[in-house]
């Protein structure tokens, strides 16, 4: 996170602006070329969050790597491609 801090601060002020502005955040009161360099940064950082997380469903999917899957869910290991499905398990007849 520090890396990408140290490279956004050697972009100019007009860049920043720019690439706050394409990421739908508000950069009003921003007075400081580190302001602007912060708020890109938490962005980027909420933006990569919000890309690993598994909403579980009935059906199987498969789970990203890296994301912690919530209890209580049925999880399967595919050999050949080297991945994990996971789905809610379908309800026990009675």
């Amino acid at each position: 996170m520090e890396a990408q801090a140290v490279e956004l601060g050697k972009m100019g002020v007009k860049e920043l602006k720019e690439l706050l502005k394409d990421a739908g955040v508000s950069f009003a009161g921003a007075t400081e070329k580190e302001d602007l360099v912060r708020l890109l940064t938490k962005a980027r950082a909420q933006a990569k969050a919000n890309d690993v997380k598994f909403v579980a469903s009935r059906q199987w999917q498969r789970v990203p790597d890296g994301v912690a899957l919530p209890p209580g869910l049925e999880v399967k290991f595919d050999m050949d491609r080297g991945c994990n499905y996971a789905r809610i398990p379908p309800e026990k007849k009675k």
